[in-house]
């Protein structure tokens, strides 16, 4: 048990109550406004809490309760933080550190003296929040001291809240009892950094080629991207430099083509030193960036993910004994924007194609022995908005030979069609455009011109066809039965 006391007349005016007998609580005990109300908080240790989540195998770990005070010695349901290694101890001692990171809220280390290997002993630190503490350590300070005859006991004693250095920033000291020695934290200075990304124009048209590539003067379009970054902190140099890296179409899976590149070096990644002047409210810097030709490509519906990541430039730390800068922990260090292309999809660039598939053959039966030639007339149409990636697959039975592709109207674009194999599966491929545009019917052809696939049967089969349209719709399917008939004549011999 935990009590106030009066210390006027040493009355209990409250009292805590641990949850498990001869779990040590209140061997541990400190006070902080953890939450910046204005009014003190209460966090107790328990080093020998034993968690039953097996009956017939407790672990000794450890807990810590915060009691937040909401008015005058009225205090809310304890949050819990528990350890995590057996016979750890953890909260066996607890600090009151200050506001570690500068950002309003008071920070907590508690020790587990006999946790880590070797039983060298860690201190977890705890940052505040305007809810009590975050429920995960932002960092773990390990013991350097190995056990010999008794374990080093590093995190059995801290002393927090003290600015030994003249930073500005609170440090920390912690006991290891069994080798006899204090180990000093000095509390590094945080930048927080305010970073962005701007694209102009955000939708692309891929028609639009408005630069240049220096080296061949080909032109292409591109848009403009600016990164911008300022930075914050107390006590922190005035010029802070820092590692910036913008990937491009970094959804990409490695390997894939990436469909933007900065025409500067017509690659889809830039490293650069972004140095920014603690005075300025926000430094850019602009960048061209270009779409490569669609011919390159087939891609043209999914966005352009655009990354920024960023990291202190280390080579530019001064020697000595003052202490480096580091990195909110709590701010997100990427930063990302989106591009899309242009489609001939409407207002909101979203397409909803309505694709639609038919299929008939020249002939319904084949004659076993004869020239068994099978033409497949397929006409494909689209109803709705442009189809991108659009293709026809035409799966080829075991039976039969593929032949090639015919179009009868020598005036229409040819069509694209090859021939795969997968495994046991062959097919004929045909690209219908990208986009299949809006209205096209394609016989492929936009004049009701069918395409015509030649087959060279050996038995009788059936042909499933498909069409494949990856944005919105699932394939269509349809198939066709040829029926084998085998022709024979009788004659008697007198």
């Amino acid at each position: 048990m935990v009590s106030i006391i009066n210390s006027t007349d040493m009355t209990f005016i409250q009292n805590f109550t641990g949850e498990q007998m001869a779990s040590y609580f209140g061997y541990s005990v400190v006070v902080s406004d953890v939450n910046n109300d204005g009014m003190d908080d209460i966090l107790i240790g328990a080093p020998l809490f034993m968690e039953r989540e097996f009956e017939s195998n407790p672990r000794e770990v450890g807990q810590v309760y915060l009691y937040l005070q909401v008015s005058a010695l009225l205090f809310q349901d304890p949050q819990v933080l528990t350890g995590t290694e057996t016979f750890g101890r953890f909260g066996s001692a607890i600090a009151h550190l200050g506001d570690l990171n500068q950002d309003g809220y008071n920070d907590i280390a508690i020790g587990v003296p006999f946790a880590g290997k070797d039983q060298r002993g860690q201190v977890l630190i705890y940052n505040g929040n305007e809810n009590g503490l975050n429920t995960r350590a932002s960092q773990m300070l390990q013991g350097a001291w190995a056990s010999q005859t008794i374990p080093s006991g590093f995190g059995f004693s801290l002393r927090g809240d003290s600015d030994i250095d003249k930073n500005d920033y609170p440090d920390l000291l912690v006991g290891a009892f069994g080798t006899g020695k204090v180990a000093v934290y000095r509390a590094r200075p945080v930048v927080t950094v305010d970073a962005q990304l701007l694209l102009h124009p955000v939708i692309i048209n891929i028609d639009n080629k408005t630069c240049q590539i220096p080296e061949s003067l080909t032109p292409v379009a591109c848009f403009s991207l600016r990164v911008c970054a300022s930075v914050a902190g107390q006590s922190i140099s005035n010029t802070i430099a820092l590692t910036a890296e913008v990937q491009l179409d970094s959804l990409k899976q490695k390997g894939a083509i990436k469909r933007t590149l900065f025409l500067g070096n017509h690659q889809p990644h830039l490293l650069f030193p972004l140095v920014i002047k603690r005075q300025k409210s926000l430094q850019c810097q602009d960048f061209v960036v270009y779409l490569r030709d669609e011919t390159e490509f087939r891609d043209k519906l999914s966005p352009i993910n655009i990354s920024l990541n960023y990291s202190l430039d280390e080579s530019t730390f001064k020697e000595g004994l003052e202490v480096n800068p580091i990195l909110n922990h709590y701010r997100d260090n990427v930063v990302t924007e989106q591009a899309h292309i242009l489609v001939d999809c409407g207002e909101d660039n979203l397409c909803v194609p309505d694709l639609k598939l038919s299929a008939r053959p020249d002939k319904h039966q084949i004659i076993i022995g004869d020239e068994n030639h099978l033409m497949l007339i397929i006409n494909a149409r689209n109803e709705g908005e442009g189809a991108y990636e659009a293709e026809l697959f035409v799966m080829i039975p075991e039976e039969a030979d593929y032949v090639g592709i015919e179009r009868n109207n020598k005036v229409l674009r040819p069509l694209s069609c090859e021939y795969k194999m997968e495994n046991v599966t062959r097919m004929v491929v045909c690209d219908l455009g990208n986009p299949m545009a809006a209205g096209t019917n394609v016989r492929e052809n936009q004049q009701n011109v069918p395409i015509s696939v030649e087959l060279n049967f050996t038995e009788k089969s059936y042909s499933p066809i498909s069409t494949h349209q990856p944005s919105t719709q699932h394939p269509r399917q349809i198939r066709q039965e040829i029926t084998k008939v085998e022709e024979f004549s009788t004659r008697t011999i007198d």
